[in-house]
């Protein structure tokens, strides 16, 4: 039996011009789940993070002293791409979207990720399409569960950690995006790996946040 531990990052940049950055709230989470994390004495023998700075950030904040394995197999989507490519279709300008409130922004978001997953347009070509990007989330689950001896914990992304849960309860795309936005920061997913495949134990976990 393996158990991976997939952890959600800590609260990002939204509507700022760099998203890929902790917010003040984010490096909070971060240092509540590393204390949570270490006061159940879980032994990690295998530690990854994507390659974003959010990831990088989040796991410096919960668990900087260990030695972490980075692997760009498990960054987010590319939501920048999947966003200009519906402004494209809507003929809106990228300057015209930045300016929008938060609420609008995320509206256009939902969209714009609709349009990523059908796909149904020859005009957009995408740096990573929909199956694309799930076979590479499955990839990157394989490659962690080959690396690991007995435990593991993945610094990642919500929309990585609901691939990989959507694969396991053969969900459609539409469920696996609807999983996506009920994903707390630095909430935690616990996937068990045997002989019988791999099976969801717990998803989005975080009391850490809930007792602060």
């Amino acid at each position: 039996m393996k158990v991976i531990y997939l952890i959600r990052h800590g609260q990002a940049s939204f509507g700022q011009a760099d998203y890929d950055q902790l917010s003040p709230l984010g490096y909070e989470q971060s240092t509540l789940l590393g204390a949570s994390l270490r006061s159940k004495e879980i032994s990690f023998d295998h530690i990854e993070q994507g390659t974003l700075l959010r990831h990088q950030q989040t796991f410096l904040a919960a668990l900087g002293d260990r030695t972490v394995t980075t692997n760009a197999l498990w960054n987010e989507f590319d939501h920048r791409d999947i966003t200009n490519q519906y402004l494209q279709v809507q003929g809106t300008k990228v300057d015209e979207f930045l300016q929008l409130s938060d609420a609008d922004k995320l509206a256009h978001f939902a969209r714009a990720i609709l349009l990523w997953v059908d796909n149904n347009n020859d005009r957009l070509e995408y740096n990573e399409t929909w199956m694309q990007f799930k076979a590479r989330i499955t990839q990157a689950l394989t490659e962690t569960i080959a690396s690991t001896k007995s435990c593991a914990l993945v610094f990642t992304s919500g929309g990585t950690i609901s691939s990989v849960i959507g694969s396991a309860f053969n969900f459609t795309a539409s469920q696996t995006l609807k999983l996506n936005l009920q994903l707390v920061n630095t909430g935690v997913t616990k996937i068990l790996v045997s002989s019988n495949g791999i099976n969801v134990s717990t998803i989005n976990e975080y009391t850490h946040l809930e007792q602060k």
